[in-house]
């Protein structure tokens, strides 16, 4: 707005001086010229003058509207900052809290939000003994209890392959690392709303109070599914290392990878129980599996598109160790 008043009014200036200075100049007696042309000349010059009044006017009046306009915006964002600042400050001064004491607890409270241990609810409205018996076909979480064992939440997928799935592994977006230890192996890690994998013990007791088939979801970073069903699948206890009992009755568009692993124990980086006295593959593949020496298959391993034996990988998928975009495992009643 001052730019465009110091504009005009240079020329207001301008024009009222050369009205006064042109009036003094009229010849005293040159009656007619005084009452004619000077007089048509001095209104035109009004008129101008008058023009530029009114166009300063409405500069004015825009410019004021357009500053309270503002004025509101300035105050909203005066506003925020205040409230950012009083919750900085709040931020600041709370005390940092402790780890508990005894070690222990550490083992039952850990930083996963799916390791950590689920808090029972004061009343359970419905537990499923399977996913295939859930009757509201939702997928999603589920309390499970078992003969003998406490309740435990389970993903039910209920829309992929007919429904009735326990999901056991998920991995899609390499937001969890599957290099893990024994324990976290045994008791399972990750979110069941995310990438997780449901723990050895969990799986163990599911495959041996039922017979349980297996089915495994595999696509690569080229969009590219395939699938393999196995009619038969049962991990033993942790009293035998969560030996793959049974891996039987092959199916689907997906090539068997995973016959060799059967019979083998479950290894871990710092637990061998693998076929290679050399070394120790678990730890070498930064993975969790039932190794052989080494393997056909590892879908706990890296997770990568690079095609190399470090890979989550599925020998036959592709006739390479090609690094798979997704795996899920999922088990049902046969």
């Amino acid at each position: 707005m001052t730019g465009r008043i110091s504009t005009l009014a240079p020329v207001l200036v301008a024009t009222l001086f050369s009205v006064c200075c042109w009036a003094k100049e009229l010849p005293a007696n040159d009656t007619e010229y005084s009452a004619g042309f000077g007089y048509e000349l001095l209104l035109a010059k009004m008129d101008y003058l008058e023009y530029k009044f009114l166009e300063l006017q409405t500069e004015v009046k825009e410019q004021s509207e357009s500053l309270l306009g503002r004025t509101g915006e300035i105050l909203e964002q005066q506003k925020i900052f205040s409230n950012h600042e009083k919750i900085m400050n709040s931020i600041y001064t709370l005390n940092p809290r402790k780890h508990p004491a005894d070690n222990s607890q550490l083992l039952n409270y850990q930083t996963d939000a799916f390791y950590r241990k689920p808090q029972m609810p004061t009343s359970i409205t419905s537990i499923v003994s399977s996913c295939r018996s859930e009757t509201s076909k939702k997928s999603g979480r589920y309390w499970m209890q078992l003969d003998g064992s406490d309740p435990f939440q389970v993903y039910c997928e209920q829309t992929f392959y007919g429904g009735g799935w326990i999901v056991v592994q998920n991995r899609f977006n390499g937001s969890v690392h599957f290099n893990r230890t024994w324990t976290e192996y045994k008791n399972g890690f990750g979110s069941l709303d995310g990438e997780f994998w449901l723990g050895l013990e969990k799986i163990h007791k599911i495959t041996t109070a039922t017979v349980n088939e297996l089915l495994i979801h595999l696509e690569d970073f080229d969009g590219l599914a395939k699938y393999a069903r196995y009619k038969r699948f049962t991990v033993g206890a942790e009293s035998v290392q969560y030996t793959l009992v049974a891996v039987e009755g092959h199916s689907g568009n997906l090539e068997d990878s995973l016959k060799r692993h059967k019979g083998k124990k479950f290894s871990t980086p710092e637990v061998d129980n693998d076929n290679d006295s050399g070394r120790n593959c678990a730890d070498v593949y930064s993975s969790g599996w039932w190794f052989d020496n080494c393997f056909d298959s590892n879908l706990n391993g890296v997770y990568t598109d690079i095609g190399n034996h470090f890979s989550m990988s599925w020998q036959k998928f592709t006739g390479s160790f090609k690094g798979m975009r997704v795996s899920k495992m999922m088990i049902k009643e046969a």
